[in-house]
């Protein structure tokens, strides 16, 4: 019906006869003279006989009625549906546990037992690279809710201060850079253990350079380089408390590991040493 009455104003009639129209276009009720004239100009097109049998006129009368204005106007002013904006954080909140809850099993040391024991010494060969490749896949989600879920700015900082964060999120990626070159950066990706099958599958403790400083250089320079985003959102800052609390934990989840792995000289470590904010006088 209104594809018909589209297609009449589109095909240049008086603009008198246009006012019925506009008027079927607009959810108003349309006098009867109207209706001849609409019917009129395309009673072929607007007939329905496999409906039975109605044609223009009763389609119109029976669009006249209250009740069915009502629907029209009311289909026709109803929005697209949305997701509201604060469904957008319970979402991402809940993606992001899962994320946080999964990684930390999978590094738990009951996970590398089970794959040891029903995949052999094949199981120490792959589960780091498996480990961080999953850790990077299963990451993806996240980033896609971000672009697609609704959000609503927080702030974002101006110029001259734009300099200094950038400076410090420039400070955040050295600190992760340094602090995997200053171990094994072949074992922490996996791949020494592939190549070298024969070798030693724990890396030696290393207590010099930044983790002179602080135990977990990586998470700091995490830390930082989110913390300091010159443009903060809702859906940003959902995100990045979540992560806070999974890295603070799940560096205690790893110094356990440690322990069982390095025994007392992690432990004489982590008691002269600050675990993620450098004190100098507590690391002489």
């Amino acid at each position: 019906m209104e594809r018909t009455i589209a297609l009449h104003l589109q095909r240049g009639h008086p603009s008198r006869r246009n006012q019925p129209f506009r008027r079927a276009l607009a959810r108003e009720p349309i006098h009867p003279v109207d209706q001849r004239s609409i019917c009129g100009a395309g009673q072929r097109q607007l007939s329905h006989p496999g409906r039975g049998g109605r044609n223009c006129r009763d389609f119109l009368r029976r669009r006249n009625r209250p009740d069915r204005l009502r629907q029209l106007r009311s289909a026709r002013s109803r929005p697209p549906y949305r997701i509201p904006t604060m469904t957008s954080p319970l979402i991402l909140s809940l993606t992001t546990l899962l994320y946080a809850a999964l990684h930390s099993w999978l590094a738990s040391l009951g996970v590398k037992d089970w794959a040891h024991q029903h995949f052999g010494s094949g199981a120490a060969r792959w589960y780091r690279l498996a480990y961080n490749l999953f850790a990077v896949i299963s990451g993806l989600p996240i980033l896609v809710l971000l672009a697609l879920l609704p959000d609503q700015p927080l702030y974002q900082i101006p110029f001259p201060w734009l300099i200094l964060t950038g400076l410090g999120q420039l400070a955040g990626i050295l600190l992760i850079v340094m602090g995997i070159l200053q171990t094994d950066p072949w074992h922490f990706m996996g791949l020494r253990q592939i190549l070298e099958p024969q070798g030693d599958s724990v890396s030696p403790l290393v207590i010099s350079g930044l983790y002179r400083w602080v135990r977990h250089p990586l998470y700091t320079g995490g830390l930082l380089f989110i913390w300091l985003t010159p443009t903060l959102t809702v859906n940003l800052l959902t995100v990045f408390i979540w992560l806070s609390i999974y890295l603070i934990v799940g560096a205690k989840l790893e110094e356990q590991r440690l322990l069982h792995e390095y025994g007392e000289s992690y432990r004489a470590y982590r008691q002269r040493v600050p675990m993620l904010i450098p004190n100098p006088w507590r690391a002489k």
